[in-house]
């Protein structure tokens, strides 16, 4: 489980089946970059790769990459159409 106060290298990715979820920033060389998630996939025979949950506070994303506990989480949500999978999801 990640924290806030612990985040680094060695906690921002995991891996559950065949998806590694990894916490990332779009421009953390500045720090004022958005938190999100990417999501890839790779079986062998299929590969996709997804970002989501894009979020200014550190916190938000981390709590949210806790509670992820199956493979293809965000990668079939936005094959359904969502944006960001529904935080009723994360209950």
């Amino acid at each position: 489980m990640s924290k806030k106060e612990t985040f680094g290298s060695g906690n921002q990715t995991k891996v559950i089946g065949s998806s590694m979820y990894r916490i990332c920033n779009t421009d953390i060389e500045h720090g004022y970059g958005k938190w999100f998630i990417r999501e890839t996939y790779n079986d062998g025979k299929a590969y996709a790769q997804k970002n989501g949950y894009f979020r200014n506070n550190l916190e938000d994303v981390i709590d949210i990459f806790n509670v992820i506990e199956k493979e293809r989480f965000i990668i079939d949500y936005y094959k359904r159409g969502y944006i960001d999978p529904p935080m009723s999801v994360h209950q």
